[in-house]
Parts: structure tokens; sequence; C-alpha cells
């Protein structure tokens, strides 16, 4: 895969998300006009989307 980030573009929903990504890259969850959540590598979380936000509603351990 390429350098840098990883972003998705997601519509209303909520899911359980793991950031397994190479090296130390993170994943940011958001829709297209919204705010996001940044998934560190190696982290789960539990991620809720309303069509506009996204937020984590697991704590970042």
């Amino acid at each position: 895969m390429g350098q840098g980030r990883y972003h998705g573009l997601l519509p209303a929903w909520q899911a359980v998300v793991f950031c397994n990504n190479s090296d130390a890259f993170t994943t940011t969850f958001k829709t297209a006009v919204g705010s996001g959540v940044v998934v560190a590598k190696g982290k789960p979380a539990l991620l809720l989307s309303d069509g506009t936000n996204v937020v984590c509603v697991t704590p970042d351990s």
C-alpha cells in the first residue's frame, strides 16, 4: 500500500473496528462532511456514526 494514513468514508453505521495497518500508520474513519475518529495501529474501537459525525464509544487505551 501507499505511504501515510488511510481514510475510510462511511455512511450512518456502528461497528467494532481493529486497526491492523503495517508500520506505524493510523486509520481515520469519517463521513464525507463531518468529524472523524483516528484509530491507532493495533487498537480496537467501537465507533458510531449518525451519517455526519463519527465518535468513538470505547476509551483509547
